[in-house]
């Protein structure tokens, strides 16, 4: 995790690990960076082929706040990166 002091605003890497511990990771990772750290945002970048990845941080609380087109070149095409984000004061559910 990345942030800047001043901004108050957080970017988070990959989160790793079997598909059915990501939403719990996630919530760790989060949960961390709003309460302990006091942070404001948490923002992230899920390229548009990874559906499955987009559910999980959806289902956290997770909202689309852009779009970086033609951001990646994956196996011979372009791929945008969806850039979504948590602010400390959206709904989280509950753990």
């Amino acid at each position: 995790m990345i942030y800047g002091e001043n901004e108050r605003n957080g970017s988070v890497g990959q989160t790793h690990g079997p598909p059915e511990q990501r939403t719990e990771i996630t919530s760790l990772v989060v949960d961390y960076a709003l309460d302990a750290c006091g942070l404001l945002r948490v923002i992230l970048g899920v390229y548009d082929f990874n559906p499955r990845a987009q559910r999980v941080y959806e289902k956290y609380g997770f909202s689309h706040e852009g779009r970086l087109r033609d951001a990646l070149r994956w196996e011979g095409k372009w791929h945008d990166e969806l850039l979504i984000a948590i602010l400390s004061s959206d709904p989280r559910p509950a753990n």
